[in-house]
């Protein structure tokens, strides 16, 4: 893992992304945690226009006015309420093992809230190992009969062991990996 001088760096780094809401949709885009592309009206499928309504960008029908879908639409983020700024930093802080308390202080939710975000990062975990394991690498029947919070942070540990050789790519890959089980361009 890296010392602290690069952590810092990557802390720097990710604060630039979390500077606002405009650079942080910007990177979500780039890592494909939000659509990049509009989509279509479903009433004359013609494509959908950005706006800002009320602080934040939605798409809105050209035609139809009163069409309107949340750019979280079909996302990881999708009926869920966090700034983009902090998903990001709350990210970061999963995938360099700060505590649930050290990220809830550094991001401004609550304890419990930033607990639900990091199980929801292990889920994407034990999702990805279901989907990408065969059973040489990981015998999912040694765990199955684990709670499932136990069992999430089972598959937390091999998933850091395979997936995040550094805390960079801890992160990167916690974000591609999200934008691969929820596809939405």
């Amino acid at each position: 893992m890296e010392t602290g001088s690069v952590l810092v760096m990557n802390l720097l780094s990710i604060s630039e992304h979390c500077a606002n809401y405009t650079n942080a949709k910007k990177f979500l885009r780039e890592k494909n945690i939000l659509r990049s592309v509009a989509p279509r009206c479903g009433e004359c499928h013609e494509e959908m226009s950005e706006i800002k309504f009320r602080q934040i960008s939605i798409w809105r029908c050209k035609r139809h006015h009163g069409r309107k879908v949340s750019v979280r639409e079909g996302s990881f983020l999708s009926g869920r309420k966090i700034e983009f700024e902090k998903f990001i930093m709350l990210s970061y802080t999963w995938a360099v093992g700060i505590s649930v308390s050290g990220a809830a202080s550094l991001t401004g939710l609550s304890k419990a809230s930033t607990g639900k975000w990091f199980s929801m990062l292990r889920h994407v975990c034990s999702h990805h190992l279901s989907r990408n394991s065969s059973p040489e690498t990981h015998d999912f029947s040694e765990t199955s009969s684990l709670p499932p919070h136990f069992r999430g942070h089972v598959d937390d540990f091999v998933w850091r062991q395979r997936y995040a050789k550094s805390h960079q790519d801890a992160f990167d890959n916690i974000l591609l990996h999200i934008s691969q089980w929820y596809r939405v361009h």
